[in-house]
């Protein structure tokens, strides 16, 4: 790949953060005021129980338990994912500006990010959990389950330790010359 496609696939890739970041951190207060509305009847919805490879519940969760639990949760997580996916972008700009990725601000980032989506990932369920279950007067509810976003953080990590290696083979050679 020459380094006008390197350029313009960071671009992209910048932009697509950047928006997925601002849309991430701008459609949740238009959810919560619309949710709030006196008379309008809409609710915010987390799926969780998709990617559980654990599940216990007992007692009788109505679809209001899960609209009140999805409305505390989502605002966390979704400026979390926010954040990380507009770090994500800035990375890519840094590429685009000629910096190296073989520093160590840039694996600093890196290895940030992907912890974040790693506890993202496995937070998610458990925190929507405990707080069901708090709101439930008679039962539990217990998810627990890894996705996507955990194995892009376990790629985006070792990928983070190949720089980290990068970065003592290139202070390596500039001590042997």
């Amino acid at each position: 790949m020459n380094l006008k496609t390197f350029k313009l696939v960071c671009k992209v890739a910048s932009f697509l953060l950047k928006v997925l970041g601002f849309f991430a951190f701008i459609t949740l207060p238009f959810a919560l005021i619309i949710v709030i509305l006196p008379g309008v009847r809409s609710s915010i919805t987390l799926d969780v129980e998709s990617s559980g490879l654990i599940l216990f519940r007992s007692g009788l969760i109505e679809e209001s338990h899960r609209q009140l639990t999805a409305l505390i949760v989502a605002p966390i997580f979704s400026s979390i994912l926010g954040y990380t996916l507009w770090k994500g972008s800035q990375l890519f700009d840094q590429l685009i500006e000629g910096y190296s990725p073989f520093s160590i601000d840039f694996r600093t980032t890196l290895k940030r990010i992907s912890l974040l989506l790693i506890g993202m990932d496995i937070l998610l369920p458990l925190v929507y959990s405990l707080v069901l279950s708090i709101i439930l007067e008679d039962g539990y509810y217990f998810v627990f389950g890894i996705g996507s976003l955990f194995l892009v953080g376990l790629i985006l990590y070792a990928v983070a330790e190949i720089f980290q290696y990068g970065i003592e083979l290139q202070q390596l050679t500039e001590d042997t010359v």
